[in-house]
């Protein structure tokens, strides 16, 4: 009886542990387009435990790419743009940077930012027409607004945002299923009763 208790209460403590882990990595999925085509796109990701609007520095990982290729101009002129990827040590070396995400509401934030008229979204560069990116939308139902690439130097569409649901780490899942595990086997064993016969 005494070895059953001790079993079920180590599977009830490992259960308890892994349920009360460290909260699991949240990751956002971001698209910014133009005409249908996507121009720019990218992830992050947060510690889910993490409140507020946050910034590029409480982020676990950033990475975003521009689509390199010909793009249509108002003009009518085409212009050939490379494709540059940014990640989130990138960014932290840059000397101005601006990021919004709100963890309670789940959107991107805007902002304002020092030298611009705009609301801003996501930025970071050294000096203007040098390296960087500034994106912006005007949040009026359309999702409408633009990023510059400075690096590539074109205006873009805001097309999309899309969240992934946080997802416990393997290390997480691995203490819970033995938890689970332990606290089954301790509840289901029963001891037999040995009985000797003398003759």
């Amino acid at each position: 009886m005494k070895t059953s208790l001790m079993s079920l209460a180590t599977g009830i403590l490992i259960a308890a542990a892994a349920i009360a882990s460290p909260a699991q990595a949240a990751k956002v999925t971001f698209d910014f387009g133009l005409n249908g085509a996507s121009r720019a796109n990218g992830v992050f990701e947060f510690d889910d435990a993490k409140t507020g609007v946050l910034a590029f520095e409480d982020l676990k990982s950033f990475d975003m790419t521009t689509v390199g290729g010909p793009i249509l101009l108002s003009d009518g002129t085409t212009q050939e743009f490379p494709s540059v990827t940014y990640s989130l040590t990138d960014i932290l070396g840059l000397s101005n940077r601006y990021f919004g995400f709100d963890t309670a509401a789940r959107t991107i934030v805007a902002g304002t930012f020092e030298g611009f008229a705009f609301p801003l979204v996501f930025a970071a560069y050294d000096d203007i027409g040098s390296t960087g990116f500034l994106i912006d939308f005007f949040n009026d139902g359309t999702g409408a607004g633009s990023i510059t690439e400075y690096t590539a130097r074109y205006m873009d569409g805001y097309d999309r945002i899309s969240m992934t649901a946080s997802v416990p780490e393997p290390a997480s899942w691995a203490l819970m299923l033995a938890g689970f595990a332990m606290v089954g086997g301790a509840t289901r064993y029963r001891r037999r009763a040995t009985r000797v016969a003398h003759a």
